[in-house]
């Protein structure tokens, strides 16, 4: 649902129907803010997973793409040519940063126990259980703490790219840029410390 809201909503945008465009980031963006509340205590349930927290910190990625998104069309701010608008930028910094590559990553890490059985019950003879729900919560200490170090230097370079673009800031936005380009390497020790633990 989320996403045809979202296919929806770019529709409308290519047909620059601005007042329905509003109505529509405001309906997105309440229902982000309404998913984020729904997380928020599952996750207190499951502190441990990492499935969950990237989702979450995704969807508020979102909330704040939408946020600007909101914030854009209320001004009338021209959106052509878009190198010269910082709102829009930012917004679209928050949208591909925030949402799409945190949620890639919450995906993989979801995934990876899934490919490599780490989840299976050892009570049940190695079978996972029927009412499985992939929560991420079996990685090893060491790759557990590459993920979540990933997350914050992903949202420390986030952060820093959209505020170079609204500053403006050539050089922050050449670290931050260097900063988020690091933590899209995190995959790959998390992998060899998940091999290292012997669980490939």
């Amino acid at each position: 649902m989320l996403v045809g809201g979202v296919l929806v909503f770019l529709l409308v945008i290519l047909l620059d129907l601005r007042a329905l465009m509003q109505i529509l980031a405001l309906v997105l963006a309440a229902w982000v803010f309404v998913l984020n509340l729904l997380f928020v205590p599952r996750l207190v349930r499951n502190p441990g997973s990492l499935a969950l927290l990237y989702a979450l910190v995704a969807l508020m990625g979102l909330l704040a793409a939408s946020t600007a998104g909101n914030a854009l069309i209320a001004s009338h701010m021209p959106t052509i040519p878009a190198g010269e608008n910082p709102v829009l930028l930012a917004h679209v910094h928050l949208a591909q940063l925030g949402w799409v590559c945190i949620s890639f990553w919450g995906i993989l890490y979801t995934l990876w126990p899934m490919m490599l059985r780490l989840d299976a019950d050892p009570a049940m003879g190695g079978v996972r259980p029927a009412n499985w729900l992939p929560l991420a919560t079996c990685y090893p200490p060491a790759a557990r703490a590459m993920a979540y170090l990933q997350l914050v230097v992903a949202i420390a370079g986030m952060v820093g790219l959209v505020a170079s673009q609204l500053l403006p800031s050539d050089s922050l936005m050449v670290i931050s840029g260097l900063v988020f380009a690091a933590a899209t390497l995190a995959p790959l020790p998390v992998m060899w410390l998940l091999k290292r633990n012997g669980s490939l």
